[in-house]
């Protein structure tokens, strides 16, 4: 599947993504200091600089999310788990570590670091907003806000924010870090991953109905102890709620499917006698004469013995008709060496990670060199819907 957004670079060998989404968050930051908070701590400040400020929060408070991100990832990292991209979207940033962690202590660890990242550079920012201005950060706020600077500004909201987000991802309810740490402390009490992710993915479902209710009651003019009240913000906090309720039984039911699937070879689930076709045919003739014959939805292409490739019957909508006489096989066919590899004996788990990372739909699956069949994503399907009992909601 193809990752949305785009790259901006790497470090420490992990890619940096931005989500188009993440526009929402940044807009709604710049457009509720804009016109709400920098006013009314600085009623005498032109707007040109408001909106400056404004902007710089927006842009400090994702730097501050993506390094609460590389905190996980440098963890995971030192524990030797693969970690390929971190993406920043509408709800803040996601490490794409491509394993669970195999003992409870590395999970606690994993997630903890973030949270605690957050509220240090909360604490830092408070010291840097203390030393750019000539008061106490700690003196009552009006006394301290009309003081501070461009600068000192930035810092005086970014540290109590920080701080508060921090918190906030302490909350036991999986997938926030609160929830991972408690799911590590249940899977180290009981000794079961998926019962731990059941307990902690069912708090997590709690929690995100909370949130819904509050939101619902803040948008209904309802004050709301440290959050307020309003529509927009009320709006917002639902949303939250609702996307905690959907990630909690996604995730699990990703923990579930993993652990099932941790106990199948490939050889299990793997297409062992697909039609193939040469390499040497047009458009035209792949369509009427392997499409058209029959119901198989993706192709092995040969060069002889050499597979060269995956030609998918889906693929020929991409290319007119009408030039499918004149144009090669090779137009649609997705290379080989762009399909990751697999053994028989190989867990299907690891096989389904190497399907995530190839963004392809096909594993090619050699024993000693020798093509003996192909595992698609819809043998997984096939094979869970009947075995998978167990992937129940929480």
């Amino acid at each position: 599947m193809q990752d949305r957004g785009f790259s901006i670079g790497k470090v420490f060998g992990i890619e940096i993504r931005l989500d188009p989404s993440l526009i929402i968050v940044f807009a709604l930051i710049v457009v509720s200091l804009g016109l709400g908070l920098l006013p009314a701590w600085h009623p005498t400040w032109h707007a040109g600089l408001i909106w400056l400020v404004a902007a710089a929060a927006g842009v400090l408070f994702l730097a501050s999310v993506l390094v609460h991100e590389f905190a996980h990832s440098l963890v995971a990292k030192a524990y030797g788990l693969s970690v390929d991209r971190i993406t920043l979207f509408v709800f803040g940033g996601a490490a794409n570590v491509e394993e669970e962690p195999q003992r409870p202590g590395v999970e606690f660890l994993m997630a903890g670091v973030g949270p605690l990242t957050s509220i240090v550079l909360g604490v830092l920012f408070l010291l840097l907003a203390e030393l750019t201005s000539n008061v106490p950060v700690g003196a009552p706020p009006a006394e301290v806000v009309q003081h501070l600077g461009p600068v000192a500004t930035l810092f005086a909201w970014l540290g109590p924010v920080n701080i508060l987000l921090g918190v906030f991802n302490l909350l036991p309810g999986f997938p926030l870090d609160g929830g991972r740490m408690l799911r590590a402390v249940l899977w180290k009490t009981t000794g079961d991953l998926v019962k731990a992710t059941r307990w902690a993915a069912a708090a997590g479902t709690v929690l995100g109905w909370i949130f819904v209710a509050l939101g619902v009651a803040m948008a209904l003019g309802v004050w709301v102890p440290l959050l307020g009240t309003g529509l927009l913000g009320g709006l917002w906090i639902a949303l939250i709620g609702w996307f905690l309720t959907r990630l909690a039984t996604w995730t699990y039911r990703r923990t579930v499917l993993e652990n099932v699937l941790g106990r199948v070879p490939v050889g299990e689930l793997m297409a062992e006698h697909l039609l193939t076709v040469p390499s040497n045919v047009t458009l035209r003739q792949f369509a009427d004469d392997y499409v058209g014959r029959n119901d198989q939805l993706s192709w092995p292409v040969m060069d002889g013995e050499r597979l060269v490739g995956i030609a998918r019957s889906d693929d020929l909508a991409r290319v007119p008709s009408e030039r499918w006489a004149e144009l090669p096989l090779s137009t649609i066919v997705v290379p080989a060496d762009q399909l990751p590899e697999a053994s028989p004996t190989d867990k299907a788990s690891e096989a389904l990670q190497k399907l995530g990372r190839s963004r392809t739909d096909h594993v090619q699956v050699r024993q000693e060199g020798r093509l003996v069949g192909f595992l698609r994503q819809a043998d997984i399907v096939r094979w869970l819907h009947l075995h998978g009992d167990g992937m129940a909601r929480p």
